[in-house]
């Protein structure tokens, strides 16, 4: 009897399947965070487990007070460090994790935690919220529908709030934070008099708004498949079922513990 491979093969089963390229995209993506990070590594090491989605870190400033707002991209972390101390509130994302060397810089400028840094390089962790001194760090996932594939995008969002900051990280560009980035710009309702507590708020609340138009296009799939299901019942009807099963897994794990979220932020 010939003997079999001594090792496992890490990528048997999950070659690309072009009669389910949901599944592919899926399973992919999990393993490529799944081999990047070596078991064993120290806490606090600053690896990104994700792939590179942009091909340029793009660093955008907003900064405000009940008379004045600016806007601007800079080129790197250090131009943000006057915002660190000053008396307007200013919010800081970035586009883009490949290079932990900048998210460091930004943890020496800022003060932020290691563990904090870390999970920021981290991406497909559960949502949470850790209170750390000087600073406060939520973790949640966005969610988007792809407006042709129609697959549930899942998109970590990383906010670290600070007195009069706030940090957010995004592994691509492209978010539902324009709400939020709009009512800065025209000085509509409170939002620039309040400070970064209240930017922090408004943001969760349009990332958790976003959930109900992506359960609503879901849900919208769902009763066409009803139909289809009823008139046509043929094998590519029962491959969309399982594909939409698998998205509405994914929707189920981002907003299930966002309930537990901010239940503890609010025995903070």
């Amino acid at each position: 009897m010939a003997k079999g491979p001594s090792l496992r093969d890490p990528f048997r089963g999950i070659l690309p399947d072009p009669l389910n390229p949901v599944r592919t995209l899926r399973v992919m993506g999990r393993l490529v965070r799944r081999v990047t990070k070596k078991p064993g590594t120290a806490p606090g090491t600053l690896i990104h487990t994700g792939v590179k989605r942009v091909e340029q870190i793009r660093i955008t400033v907003l900064d405000y007070d009940g008379e004045s707002f600016q806007e601007r991209e800079v080129a790197t972390a250090a131009e943000c460090l006057p915002f660190r101390d000053s008396s307007t509130v200013t919010w800081i994302n970035v586009d883009g994790l490949h290079e932990p060397d900048v998210v460091a810089e930004f943890g020496e400028i800022f003060g932020l935690h290691p563990l904090v840094m870390e999970d920021i390089l981290s991406v497909g962790q559960r949502p949470k919220v850790e209170e750390h001194e000087g600073h406060l760090f939520v973790e949640l996932n966005m969610l988007q529908v792809h407006p042709e594939t129609l697959l549930v995008h899942e998109e970590q969002l990383s906010l670290v709030v600070g007195t009069n900051w706030i940090l957010t990280f995004q592994e691509t560009a492209g978010d539902v934070l324009d709400p939020v980035r709009e009512r800065l710009r025209t000085g509509k309702g409170k939002i620039r008099s309040r400070g970064a507590d209240y930017l922090a708020y408004a943001l969760i609340d349009v990332v958790v708004d976003s959930y109900f138009g992506v359960m609503e296009t879901v849900g919208d799939q769902v009763e066409e498949l009803e139909e289809e299901a009823i008139q046509n019942p043929a094998p590519p009807t029962m491959r969309r079922i399982h594909d939409l099963r698998r998205e509405m897994i994914i929707i189920r794990k981002s907003v299930w513990p966002v309930r537990d979220l901010m239940a503890s932020m609010l025995r903070m």
